[in-house]
């Protein structure tokens, strides 16, 4: 989900206010401390989201890929005219592996993403 126009969070603790003044489309966002602003990257906000986490939230927020295939495998014959005796039949083992889905996102979040995925039109020898 994410937040379509500017916003602002208030965190009020025991040493005051903490303001934080997004707008999506930079890259930095404002945080106020009382009277004194400053400005920051938002990856470093994410950075120090992820270094105050746990072991586990940590794990969750680890962006993946997860890519599932469908493997088909075939056996061709070809009938062999010239280097081997003649009528001899050559079998060559073929396997290709066709993108069944894939999903991307925050290992924590990809399970709920499946899932929306399979809403949609069903692929042919889905079950």
């Amino acid at each position: 989900m994410t937040v379509a126009e500017h916003s602002m969070l208030q965190l009020v603790g025991d040493d005051g206010t903490a303001e934080f003044n997004v707008d999506p489309d930079e890259a930095t966002f404002k945080l106020t401390i009382g009277k004194e602003t400053r400005r920051f990257k938002i990856v470093d906000l994410w950075a120090i989201t992820y270094a105050i986490a746990g072991a586990d939230q940590q794990d969750k927020m680890m962006p993946v890929k997860q890519t599932e295939v469908l493997t088909y495998r075939r056996i061709h014959n070809y009938k062999l005219k010239k280097a081997q005796p003649a009528g001899a039949v050559l079998r060559i083992p073929c396997e290709i592996n066709v993108e069944k889905s894939v999903v991307e996102g925050l290992k924590g979040m990809v399970e709920q993403q499946k899932k929306d995925l399979t809403t949609g039109v069903p692929i042919i020898g889905q079950k």
